[in-house]
């Protein structure tokens, strides 16, 4: 809702938003209650996880410095149909993202972003993990789970070690079975050696049952290759394997999403 100018129906981002949830936004602090409400009613119903598509739109590097009378000054002119410039748009995009960050705190619950695999009208840069890097090195959002979902492909070794580096980063190899099993490989491998099965695991990002059927065959499929590299080679015990496929398949997703069987 912060293109900054009317789409192509001359309608205003901020319109829709207020008609979708039937609200009446006068300053920031009535977006703040209308995105601590919406997320908090969605985690009571049972939700277990938020989702960020920013990448499709903008880079991830979001600043969690933003002061709050800039963003209420931004935020006001976009309520008036003034354009924002490129900075101040992100600088409001930013703090509006600390908003929704600090609810998943509260909840403690799982924060999904979107990272590698682009559509083809993205900029593939904007998609690279790294740019989370700046908000899971100052500390403050330690109570927040980051998932970086397909892999981070093609940025997959910078997904891996941010994800070894900070123990609240988890990497989600979901998509990578459909779009490319041979990368999909690679990067389990190595994810493996450097993760352990730990704070690793394999969704599917699927839109039905058939395809979900067919992507959790080829999972395990392409799972049950790499750890028999492992073994073979000598790397690993067949005890080790098992125990970091079930991880890898179960145990870890459970945990985070606070998931029973």
């Amino acid at each position: 809702f912060l293109a900054g100018k009317p789409g192509k129906d001359g309608r205003w981002p901020l319109d829709g938003t207020q008609e979708k949830f039937k609200v009446k936004l006068r300053d920031l602090k009535g977006m703040e209650e209308l995105i601590d409400r919406e997320i908090d009613s969605f985690f009571d119903r049972g939700g277990v996880s938020l989702k960020s598509t920013a990448a499709y739109f903008r880079a991830l590097d979001f600043n969690d410095t933003v002061p709050r009378p800039r963003a209420a000054a931004l935020f006001t002119k976009a309520l008036t149909r003034q354009p924002l410039p490129d900075a101040g748009k992100k600088d409001l995009e930013d703090y509006l993202m600390t908003r929704v960050l600090a609810a998943c705190a509260r909840h403690k619950k799982p924060f999904q972003f979107h990272t590698g695999n682009q559509q083809s009208w993205n900029i593939v840069a904007n998609s690279n993990p790294l740019g989370l890097n700046r908000l899971l090195s100052t500390g403050r959002w330690s109570e927040v789970k980051f998932v970086l979902l397909h892999g981070g492909y093609p940025f997959s070794r910078e997904a891996i070690v941010l994800t070894r580096e900070y123990t609240n980063v988890f990497l989600d190899l979901a998509w990578m079975a459909l779009f490319s099993p041979s990368a999909g490989k690679q990067v389990l491998a190595e994810a493996l050696d450097l993760l352990e099965g730990h704070q690793l695991m394999f969704g599917t990002d699927c839109a039905n049952l058939e395809e979900t059927y067919g992507t959790v065959k080829f999972t395990r499929r392409m799972l049950a290759e790499v750890l028999a590299d492992k073994i073979e080679g000598g790397y690993w015990t067949e005890e080790v394997a098992l125990r970091a496929a079930r991880r890898v398949l179960h145990d870890n997703a459970m945990e985070l999403y606070g998931l029973k069987d």
